[in-house]
């Protein structure tokens, strides 16, 4: 028999013989009750490590079991460590109702912003490590940073201070479920290595000059190439170089300096080399009194000249100028006249003539 709502009543029952006579009745009393209102809620993800909390309602008393723990009350939270099946009844004196929730446990976000790193100022490095498949990423602070949101960003950070700096880089890794977790890492950034070579110069064959400025403290000095160098180690090295040619030459020399923290700078100077100059004052020679003789010999293009002492020459800037001087003593008089630009080279004149 089938009610089809909530009512009270009576059940007669009365059985028949095999002669089909009925028997005598019996009569049960029946209160049929509504059906319960009991709702339970919500069937909800979380991460791991993580809580939620579920309610019930449509009910006089909640007693709720699951994960092998038991629960009283309306609403509770949990914590599972995976996924669990929650059940709640009720009762209203003379029915018991239960409903049922699940709760499902997703694993946690990894995050791993890498290794502490050193760096030089201006010198890239790399943050982070290899992307996790559904993952998503969000760098902060985004200064000097290639991609905020790349799992393994180029940071590149200035520091024009003299000592080094330490910044603090936070990654927030987020899985397609929504779980998320943090890791962070230091960079410290050095000082930018200073290196200067100095002005370009000028110099002769032979002729040493000083390259470079003043050592810095705590830096090493590598000069390149050696040749000629007094040394390739040194802040201020002297350079002695040879020019054989007839024509000016041009050298370049690289300095890299290196600091304590291992950050490099280089600079480059130009040394232009003029060739030697040639003096030649002429042989040795000797004149009688007033006697005129030619000193010297061919002038060479772009050289210029000085003679001295000037007694008894045409001229004291020519390549060959001419010596007349008397002799009014009874001995000869022998007279020195060299030449310049050095190297010199004398001329002796011997006079008078006996």
């Amino acid at each position: 028999m089938l009610w089809g709502a909530a009512s009270a009543g009576s059940l007669r029952v009365q059985g028949l013989s095999v002669l089909s006579c009925p028997t005598d009745s019996a009569f049960k009393a029946v209160n049929l009750r509504a059906a319960g209102t009991l709702t339970a809620s919500p069937n909800v993800s979380i991460c791991l490590g993580g809580s939620t909390t579920l309610t019930a309602s449509g009910g006089q008393t909640y007693t709720w079991t699951g994960g092998g723990q038991t629960f009283t009350g309306a609403s509770i939270t949990v914590t599972p460590t995976q996924t669990t099946t929650y059940t709640v009844q009720s009762t209203d004196g003379t029915c018991t109702y239960s409903r049922q929730v699940t709760v499902t446990v997703t694993a946690t976000a990894v995050a791993n912003a890498g290794s502490d790193l050193a760096t030089c100022s201006g010198a890239p490095v790399t943050l982070g490590t290899a992307a996790l498949t559904g993952y998503t990423y969000q760098w902060s602070p985004a200064t000097g940073l290639s991609s905020a949101t790349a799992a393994q960003p180029t940071l590149t950070l200035s520091n024009t201070t003299g000592a080094a700096q330490t910044f603090t880089y936070t990654l927030r890794a987020t899985t397609a479920n929504g779980c998320f977790a943090t890791s962070t890492v230091q960079v410290v950034v050095n000082p930018v290595a200073v290196a200067d070579a100095g002005p370009s110069r000028t110099t002769c064959s032979g002729v040493p000059v000083t390259l470079g400025t003043a050592a810095l403290a705590s830096s090493s000095y590598q000069w390149s190439p050696a040749t000629g160098l007094s040394s390739a180690t040194v802040a201020q090295p002297v350079l002695t170089p040879t020019n054989t040619t007839g024509a000016p030459q041009t050298l370049s020399y690289l300095v890299t300096v290196t600091t304590a923290n291992g950050c490099t700078a280089t600079s480059t100077v130009q040394v232009t080399v003029n060739p030697a100059a040639v003096a030649d004052a002429g042989s040795d020679r000797a004149v009688c009194s007033a006697e005129t003789t030619t000193l010297g010999t061919a002038p060479v293009a772009g050289t210029t000249y000085a003679w001295s002492p000037a007694a008894g020459l045409s001229s004291t800037t020519a390549a060959q100028p001419t010596f007349n001087l008397p002799n009014t003593g009874s001995a000869p008089r022998c007279t020195p006249i060299p030449s310049r630009p050095p190297p010199l080279r004398a001329a002796r004149l011997l006079a008078p003539c006996g």
